[in-house]
Parts: C-alpha cells; structure tokens; sequence
C-alpha cells in the first residue's frame, strides 16, 4: 500500500529494495510508479526493529542478544498473551516452552527431512531450488518453495509480534 510503516528487522531490506530500484530504473523504464512507490518506502516508511531493539530494549532471556529469534524466544517464554495472538492467527501453538522456531516441522523433500529456521538455511534452500541437482523436478522445486514460504511467514509474524508486545508493555 501508500501508507504505514513498513518492519525489517535489518538494514538486509532496504538494501535490496534499493538495489530492485536501480534494477528497475536500468532495465524497465516503464515500471515509474513502482520506482516513485519504492523511493517513499525507502526514504520514509521502512522501521529497522532491530535497530530499535538494540537500542531501546532489554529482556534478560535475550541474553544480550538481538537475533529475532533470540528476541522471539525470550518473549515466547515470558508473555502468554503472545503466545495466544499466535495461536489465534496460526491455529495452533507450540508449547511455552519451545518457541516457534524450534517447533517448525521439518519438510520432506526427496529422500531428506529439512527444516528452514535460520537465515542460513533460507539462503541454502534458495539456491537448491534454482540450481540444485533436483532444480529439474516440478514437485521438489514446490517443497522447497513451500519451506521457503512457510519460514518467511514466521519471519513477519515475528516481527508483528514482537511488535505487538512493545506496544502492549509501553502502553503504547
């Protein structure tokens, strides 16, 4: 859309963002609105949530850290009330104990049960998927898209809420 904010929890982002601007303005003249839309997200709308959490946020189960698994973690274990928002929005919920990371089920793909949690492991799947020896088969091409998919979800969901519980503890 044309307004709101829009959550990273990286400077990763905007700089691939930018760098589908240039890409646009290089190779596809015609896409001006999509070049004009992506200027306004990355001048005004983009909000790095961890550079704020490095900044304005400390809980002790982070141990110091601010991976957005980390940070995810620490929350899952300490406020039942984000454990419920994510169980009404994803149907179902992993114990209070394991954090949604932990409890993603792994994939079958081929002869091998995989897993995507980590930006690593994004990385590894996507380059499978396009250029791995099995790139060729429809069906092994859509289990990696789906784990692709299914980590990226859990990805945002993270960060909204995340989100969610700064608000809730600032009263903001």
């Amino acid at each position: 859309g044309d307004a709101g904010d829009v959550l990273t929890w990286s400077p990763y982002e905007a700089t691939i963002l930018k760098e589908i601007r240039g890409q646009l303005e290089r190779y596809g003249g015609e896409h001006t609105e999509t070049i004009s839309w992506l200027d306004t997200v990355i001048a005004d709308r983009i909000v790095d949530l961890c550079k704020l959490c490095e900044q304005e946020f400390f809980h002790p189960g982070m141990r110091g850290r601010v991976s957005i698994k980390v940070v995810l973690d620490a929350l899952w274990k300490a406020d039942p009330i984000l454990r419920q928002r994510y169980a009404s929005w994803m149907g179902a919920q992993p114990a209070a104990d394991v954090g949604p990371y932990e409890a993603l089920p792994p994939v079958r793909i081929g002869a091998r049960a995989l897993n995507v949690a980590d930006g690593t492991g994004a990385m590894q799947a996507y380059t499978a998927m396009l250029y791995g020896i099995e790139r060729g088969d429809p069906a092994i091409r859509a289990a990696w898209e789906a784990l692709l998919l299914r980590y990226c979800k859990l990805d945002t969901l993270a960060m909204v809420l995340i989100w969610d519980h700064w608000l809730r503890v600032s009263g903001g």
